[in-house]
């Protein structure tokens, strides 16, 4: 019985040293695991870092690349830009406005009677060819045969047309008490809006208006915040 007890003794202390082995063996493998598990975690973290970054780098190219595109494309078709008319005797001074060079330009003037409406002689009106017009300039054109301005008073619907779309100006000069008073109003409606967009407005103090503030029937009176000045 001695010598079967003290061999399995031994043979306890022997499977108890194999299990304590095992067991640190294993915590070496689930130290080595978790060490694994973290650095894995770090490079996650940092692949997922430069993830976003090159996100950010990708985004803010396309920003760049989108309004590189929008800018040559208002350079060719002249994006919100337009002109509108000014009366000189005896030259018409078309005046450019916004950031973009206006091309193939062309202003049908329809002239109109003293009281702001269409004369039947002259529903079509006149047609000046202005073509291509650089951006802040004026272009200066003769007065058209058949074109009469009366030197107390000029009243004009004109309607232009050009590459980016087309907008109309309502032009009204009066001679009041010796001095000449104007009133204009353009309103765009280019192939880039959803509606028509009133674009500039000037309107002396001075100029004539009827008794609901109007100055005709299609010059009426605006409600809302006030537009741009015309120059």
């Amino acid at each position: 019985m001695g010598t079967l007890s003290i061999v399995y003794v031994i043979k306890q202390a022997n499977e108890n040293a194999t299990s304590t082995q095992n067991l640190t063996n294993a915590l070496v493998n689930l130290g080595q695991s978790t060490t694994k598990i973290g650095e894995m975690t770090a490079l996650n973290t940092q692949l997922q870092d430069k993830l976003l970054r090159q996100s950010d780098t990708i985004t803010y190219l396309s920003r760049q690349n989108i309004a590189a595109t929008t800018a040559n494309s208002n350079l060719m078709t002249g994006g919100n830009s337009f002109c509108y008319l000014r009366l000189g005797r005896p030259y018409l001074f078309f005046i450019h406005a916004g950031q973009f060079p206006v091309h193939g330009v062309s202003a049908r003037i329809v002239k109109l009677d003293q009281n702001g409406h269409v004369r039947q002689e002259n529903l079509m009106g006149l047609t000046v060819s202005l073509g291509d017009m650089i951006q802040k300039h004026v272009s200066v054109q003769p007065i058209p045969l058949g074109l009469e301005i009366s030197p107390d008073y000029f009243r004009a619907n004109i309607f232009f047309t050009a590459r980016n779309g087309d907008w109309m100006q309502l032009l009204r000069e009066q001679r009041v008490n010796g001095k000449v008073v104007s009133a204009i109003r353009v309103v765009g409606r280019f192939a880039s809006l959803r509606k028509e967009k009133l674009l500039c407005e000037s309107i002396d103090p001075d100029f004539p208006r009827n008794v609901n503030g109007d100055i005709d029937d299609d010059f009426r009176v605006t409600v809302g915040p006030k537009p741009p000045h015309c120059q």
